[in-house]
């Protein structure tokens, strides 16, 4: 972890976008039911996801979501400030063991703690790791106003969109 590592700095950290291929190619969408909407982030490019609220039907509006799908499971090379400030929500979720690119980045996490949609967000980790156990400091939560939850290993973490 990133233990004692001060978080404003983190979040202010020099963002570089990624630039692969094959992230940028990936299929992101925003799926609504009955009144829900959620964020799926994929692989995909931040600036990509900002630029599509150019195109009908968002013609240039901010996004609200009851969850984001972080790119790339959290990676500060796909967590970018326009794009959570485009898409502001409730719950930000990270899908990785971390085992083989040790996601999510404290970078990426800093930057939705600090610069998301503000307090009683929640950080939903589909397990606890190594790369994301310094997020459920009660300090911290404290501090920033979020919450974070972890789910079981081989289980997985069951997101209530109430």
């Amino acid at each position: 972890g990133f233990l004692g590592a001060d978080v404003e700095l983190l979040a202010q950290a020099r963002f570089k976008e990624d630039a692969t291929e094959a992230n940028g190619s990936s299929i992101a969408f925003l799926a609504e039911y009955e009144g829900r909407r959620v964020l799926f982030g994929a692989d995909a490019h931040p600036s990509v996801l900002v630029d599509s609220l150019q195109r009908p039907p968002f013609k240039g509006a901010v996004q609200a979501v009851d969850a984001f799908k972080l790119p790339h499971h959290g990676s500060a090379k796909n967590v970018s400030v326009p794009m959570l400030a485009a898409f502001p929500a409730r719950r930000y979720l990270v899908s990785t063991t971390g085992a083989r690119f040790k996601h999510p980045d404290p970078e990426a996490i800093a930057r939705v703690v600090v610069n998301g949609s503000g307090a009683g967000a929640a950080l939903c980790f589909n397990c606890a790791s190594d790369f994301n156990l310094d997020w459920a400091k009660p300090a911290r939560q404290e501090e920033y106003g979020y919450t974070a939850e972890y789910g079981e290993p081989g289980e997985g973490l069951l997101v209530a969109l109430d």
